[in-house]
């Protein structure tokens, strides 16, 4: 058997082993199971206590004066992929929806959840000057939209509290769209969001074509550079340790820009739309 052909077998078996080694690592993170509830919120304000200084101008909620009103629709739920169950949540210190400073929160309801059988319930407490939480159980991907008036004029006004056993925190986690600049919002958000994942894609394709092109038809390929006017001979080498930075590539697009586009495009799992519906 000739060397090249050896060495191509052996090219191969290392490819190989770097998938499996791959799809190993991939397969113990997700056996590896957690509760991880985060939250989002976003608000309208829609009156501010700008208001004051109008003598003859009020503004009732149920009868009662209100100096600002803003409605906040929150989304909670399960990211994790172990099953949160109502025994996991701390009696002494229950899951709540509570208010920042002197904010007082005037009322709430769920709109949506993600089956009847997690049983979700959000009921006002007035003398706590919270919401409660509630429910059956929330697996992976599951949870509620739930709306909340309140006198306060932002979402910085809100935060969900509570203790959930083996959960170190309940996270807030915060898309902030100004933060972006220009071409960031263009790529993402812009009629030009399309050319992020095509793009990328499309660069990967080709550092894949030209490498296994390198890798597995050395000969021809240094041939087409011979007759383009090109002396220097590109080597085997070179051309694995393309394909493996691309392959790394392609995993690290996978596990980080992947999700991070689409919380770009919309924060809620299927079954929980309603938050991102304007």
């Amino acid at each position: 058997m000739e060397e090249s052909t050896v060495n191509y077998w052996g090219f191969i078996v290392g490819i190989l082993g770097l998938f499996l080694a791959i799809y190993s690592l991939v397969v113990q993170i997700r056996s590896n199971k957690k509760k991880e509830p985060i939250y989002f919120i976003k608000s309208r304000n829609l009156i501010r206590d700008s208001i004051t200084q109008y003598e003859n101008l009020s503004v009732l909620y149920s009868n009662k004066k209100v100096d600002s009103f803003t409605v906040s629709k929150i989304l909670f739920y399960n990211r994790g992929s172990d099953v949160i169950n109502r025994d996991d949540i701390v009696i002494s210190d229950q899951l709540r929806i509570t208010s920042k400073q002197s904010v007082k929160i005037l009322g709430a309801k769920v709109l949506q959840t993600t089956k009847s059988a997690n049983q979700f319930r959000a009921n006002l407490r007035k003398s706590r000057n919270c919401v409660s939480i509630d429910f059956e159980y929330l697996a992976k991907n599951e949870g509620a939209v739930i709306e909340v008036m309140h006198t306060g004029v932002s979402s910085a006004d809100l935060i969900i509290a509570g203790v959930i056993k083996d959960v170190q925190e309940i996270k807030h986690i915060v898309i902030s769209r100004k933060s972006f600049d220009f071409w960031g919002n263009l790529l993402f958000e812009g009629k030009l969001k399309f050319l992020f994942p095509l793009g990328s894609a499309s660069a990967l394709f080709f550092v894949f074509s030209v490498s296994i092109w390198q890798v597995f038809s050395i000969d021809t390929l240094n041939a087409y550079r011979h007759s383009i006017g090109l002396t220097r001979e590109v080597s085997v080498t070179g051309g694995v340790a393309n394909l493996i930075g691309a392959l790394l590539l392609s995993l690290f697009g996978v596990t980080f820009f992947v999700p991070f586009y689409r919380s770009r495009m919309k924060a809620a799992p299927h079954g929980l739309e309603l938050y991102d519906a304007e």
